[in-house]
Order: structure tokens, then C-alpha cells, then sequence
């Protein structure tokens, strides 16, 4: 995106919460947080705020800014927002409907803390964001059957996976969760059709799962 010729706005992304979802193009208010508050929506009324470096292939890179509402860093039961959570690399999601700024001062090529417009080589790539982001819930629905598949079986111990499950998330919790994801894929690549070599693990969990992937 250029420069925003709206005075006291700046271009931004509503990133949706939930699935089957894109970014919105939005104008960000530079000095108005209320007006973020309502683009955010539901019953948000105070904001916190994330960020995170990006950049791509090319050697852009920038700094994005995301406001949540402040109890989607911790309200475990709001909806999910995949988009966000994919964008600012969370380990633990973020929830609820995310607007998205600029974090860089293009005149001074400095974080300052105030809003900018994101820059168009990043708003050129959000079809990449969807993408990814799609990619990751489709591997994450694969491997949640495949886990449950397994504990059925009596390949997986469920107080073993009630503990991970309730442990906090840190990066040795994560890697032992990974770990069991695996051990559960493994087992279902060990059941797929022999007869059919064409047959992938995603297909072999939804057959053996009886898990209607066009219901999510």
C-alpha cells in the first residue's frame, strides 16, 4: 500500500477469527482507539497490542503490529483466529478478531510505536498468509485425529496425553506434543490402504477415522 492520503488514518487488516476466513482492508484510526475497539467488534472494550519482524525472500522486512482485544491473550474460550495467530508466530493462539498496522516510521525506517501503513509488498502477499495458514489448521485437524485414532487404539496413553494437554505451554511441552503427533501419524501411515499406494495419511485418517473434513 502507498503512504495513506487519509489524514489522521492509516492502512491497515481486520484479520477475521474462526476459519474460511481472509484479510479485510481496513483504515486505521492513528490517534482514535476506540474506532479500533469497534473494527475489532464482540464485546471488546479495552486492547492489547502484539508485534512481530517479518519479512519475505526478496529482503523486505518490517514490523507489524496487531491489536486484540486484551482478553484474547488468555481467553481460552473465544474463537480462534488462525490468520493472526499464523501472522505473529504465536506458540499460544490469539483469539478474537485482530487489526493489523504498520510498525515503521517509513520516513525514518524506525519502530516508534505509532501506527503506519503496512507496506504493499506485505499486503501483496496475504493470499501467502491464507495459504499458510490454511496449510497449517488442515496439518493440525490431520494430526488431532490421527491422535485420538491412536489413543483408541491403545498406541497412545491418555494420561500421558492429559498431561501435555495441561502442561504449560513452553518449548520442551511443544516438542514432547509434536512428538506424540507424530507417534500417532506414524501408527496411521502404518494402516493405510496397502492395496492403494496413492493413498495419503490425510486420506487414511479420514478413513479410518470416518473424520468429514468438508464439515469444518
Amino acid at each position: 500500500m502507498e503512504e495513506s492520503t487519509h489524514y489522521g488514518y492509516v492502512s491497515g487488516w481486520l484479520l477475521p477469527a474462526g476459519i474460511n476466513v481472509e484479510p479485510q482492508p481496513v483504515l486505521v484510526a492513528t490517534d482514535d482507539y476506540t474506532q479500533i475497539v469497534d473494527l475489532i467488534g464482540g464485546n471488546c472494550r479495552a486492547i492489547d497490542a502484539v508485534r512481530h519482524d517479518v519479512g519475505d525472500e526478496d529482503g523486505n522486512r518490517t514490523t507489524i503490529v496487531g491489536y486484540v482485544d486484551d482478553e484474547g491473550l488468555y481467553d481460552e474460550s473465544a474463537e480462534v483466529n488462525f490468520l493472526a495467530s499464523t501472522a505473529f508466530n504465536r506458540s499460544e493462539p490469539l483469539v478474537g478478531n485482530v487489526v493489523v498496522v504498520g510498525g515503521i516510521n517509513p520516513t525514518t525506517g524506525e519502530y516508534d510505536g505509532d501506527n503506519h501503513d503496512l507496506p504493499q509488498w506485505l499486503c501483496d502477499s496475504a493470499d501467502g498468509l491464507v495459504a499458510i495458514c490454511a496449510d497449517t489448521y488442515n496439518k493440525s485437524c490431520v494430526a488431532s485425529a490421527a491422535i485420538m485414532y491412536a489413543l483408541d487404539e491403545g498406541i497412545i496413553d491418555q494420561v500421558e496425553l492429559d498431561r501435555l494437554l495441561n502442561a504449560p505451554t513452553d518449548e520442551q511441552n511443544l516438542q514432547d506434543v509434536a512428538e506424540l503427533a507424530v507417534t500417532a501419524l506414524r501408527y496411521v501411515e502404518m494402516q493405510a490402504d496397502a492395496e492403494d499406494d496413492s493413498e495419503s495419511i490425510a486420506d487414511a485418517v479420514e478413513r479410518l477415522t470416518s473424520f468429514d473434513w468438508d464439515e469444518e
